[in-house]
């Protein structure tokens, strides 16, 4: 049967694994169950989602591989067979699982929705853009029914909440890069405030107004059960198209429900940062570090912000907390060249040789080009 040689190629990796596992054992003389004598499958899944929801992905994919082989026909069970495989980097393998589930059950939000971030990480944007889209309008639907019951098409069943592994981390996948600046593709972020960024923050809006064509009429308000990752990867391709209102309108959405989301709020600062208006994004900057103080590329986006803005100590002094001396030094130096502040890179540059002058060969590159004038125009 097709349709199951498809399930288990795409989880061969771990299937392999576990009989490399179970060989170990036998050969330490420990006893070893006879794996053609089928297990209690309720036991079986039991086993599998408790240690899915407690983020044992090794033991939940174990257990998983084995419910699969008694009962095949699981959207929920491919679902999160691809969502472990995403999360070991298993990309190839996480999408033929996302198919899988999608063949059992086409509008399953969750394989839809994790499917949809892979062919973005991907560059298939306008093909990840048409399935974000109507995960969208699904959802949108589902709130309107909230307020109107009597007009109810949809309800949350079979929509995974936010606070799952699954959405949770979904806001961690995305990664996009420009201008030096990195933003959160994707979707899975403590210093004092500056004086200059006391602005007002964008996470009470209840309801925002769509610019584009594609969306006529107000944005509701997002509830617990709204696929957060989904508008938050909506985001992002809209900033990737310049259309950076629509973007920090979604973005603002997410915000609503979680006004902490350090990535969303780097993605926020990082839009603003795109259309030219400096002040805000090192407020959303500041926001995301403040969330979540390990995040490294917020902190790595606040720094480039400085040495943008000429405040190259306070970029060294930010840089430093998430990057070593030599990588701090040649991301100053690089932004500056692209600034034309050609004496200023060639400091920092030479700093970097300095600090690591036998493997540090991309400093070295980059001074030639600042040697060369190359920050200059030439």
């Amino acid at each position: 049967m097709k349709f199951k040689a498809q399930i288990f190629r795409s989880v061969a990796v771990a299937v392999m694994s576990a009989q490399l596992l179970l060989v170990g054992c036998a050969s330490t003389g420990k006893t070893v169950g006879n794996l053609s004598e089928p297990e209690d499958s309720e036991q079986l899944r039991l086993r599998a989602d408790t240690a899915y929801e407690a983020g044992n992905y090794n033991l939940a994919l174990k257990h998983y591989i084995k419910v699969l082989a008694q009962a095949p026909e699981s959207a929920e069970v491919l679902y999160r067979v691809g969502f472990i495989q995403e999360q070991k980097e298993s990309f190839r393998e996480a999408e033929q699982a996302y198919s899988d589930a999608l063949e059992l059950q086409p509008e399953y939000i969750p394989a839809r929705l994790g499917k949809a971030l892979i062919m973005l990480r991907k560059g298939q944007v306008h093909r990840a853009f048409s399935d974000l889209e109507a995960i969208r309008e699904q959802d949108q639907e589902r709130l309107a029914a909230k307020l109107f019951p009597a007009n109810e098409k949809n309800s949350p069943e079979g929509v995974e909440s936010k606070k799952t592994p699954a959405y949770r981390s979904s806001l961690n996948r995305l990664e996009k890069g420009g201008a030096g600046l990195r933003q959160y593709n994707a979707a899975e972020t403590s210093d004092a405030d500056s004086a200059e960024t006391a602005v007002v923050p964008h996470a009470d809006i209840q309801k925002v107004k769509i610019r584009g064509a594609e969306q006529d009429g107000p944005l509701l308000a997002l509830d617990e059960h709204s696929p957060l990752a989904c508008y938050s990867a909506l985001g992002i391709i809209f900033d990737l198209w310049d259309r950076y209102g629509e973007a920090r309108d979604h973005y603002s959405l997410v915000l609503v429900v979680n006004r902490d989301d350090a990535k969303t709020l780097n993605n926020m600062g990082y839009s603003h940062y795109l259309e030219g208006d400096l002040i805000l994004a090192e407020h959303y900057f500041q926001r995301s570090v403040r969330a979540k103080p390990e995040f490294k590329r917020a902190w790595s986006n606040l720094a480039l912000l400085y040495a943008r803005l000429g405040k190259h100590q306070q970029a060294e002094r930010t840089l430093r907390r998430v990057a070593d001396t030599p990588d701090a030094m040649n991301d100053i130096g690089y932004f500056a060249l692209l600034q034309g502040q050609t004496d200023v890179a060639k400091r920092y540059l030479q700093r970097a040789i300095d600090s690591s002058p036998t493997y540090f060969g991309l400093a070295q590159d980059n001074l030639r080009y600042a040697q060369q004038g190359w920050g200059d125009g030439n």
